[in-house]
């Protein structure tokens, strides 16, 4: 995690990573994401770092939409186990 100090408040950036493992996710779907517009990353350096309010509007906004990943697989177990 970076922090950027800002006179409007110190501001929180995730790694690709970060990000993705605190939203459930693959950072393959990240960048899916991140490219459908539904999280904004902010390029520095190599790559895209996301900003820990971004992540968590995303995470809610995925909820009620149900588009969330986690929750299509415990579907798809949910779906196995009663075929066995």
């Amino acid at each position: 995690m970076i922090t950027v100090k800002c006179p409007a408040g110190d501001h929180k950036f995730h790694s690709p990573y970060e990000a993705a493992a605190e939203m459930g996710i693959s950072k393959q779907s990240l960048d899916r994401y991140r490219k459908e517009g539904f999280i904004q990353g902010y390029l520095m350096g190599n790559g895209y770092n996301f900003l820990e309010d971004d992540i968590r509007e995303t995470l809610r906004y995925l909820a009620e939409k149900k588009l969330r990943l986690g929750n299509r697989n415990a579907d798809r177990e949910n779906i196995n186990i009663s075929i066995i």
